[in-house]
């Protein structure tokens, strides 16, 4: 069971840090065309808080592996919201920049 949870974290932490990298890579040219990239990574955030979640009722402690794991998920709880203030950030500034072209 323990290689069982692991396994899940770590798909789980993959699939939220490959959306945290993508969502800030593509952010620009995808905001540029009108797209935005948050649903998935909010999407990325609610299935991390899921996790944390179902560890947290997980009982054993698996060696220290189930509080590592959980520590692990707020790293990359974390991270999304970094890309969420990114993304902020970026859409604030590309509206100035925009609003200042214009005059």
């Amino acid at each position: 069971m323990n290689k069982f949870i692991c396994t899940a974290v770590a798909v789980i932490l993959a699939a939220g840090f490959t959306v945290a990298a993508h969502a800030q890579t593509e952010m620009h040219h995808d905001m540029a065309a009108g797209k935005d990239r948050l649903p998935e990574v909010h999407a990325a955030m609610e299935k991390l808080q899921h996790a944390k979640e179902d560890l947290q009722k997980a009982g054993d402690e698996y060696g220290g592996h189930r509080a590592k794991a959980i520590e692990h998920v707020d790293a990359a709880l974390a991270e999304l919201h970094q890309a969420e203030e990114f993304a902020e950030h970026a859409e604030h500034h590309d509206h100035d920049d925009n609003h200042h072209d214009q005059h």
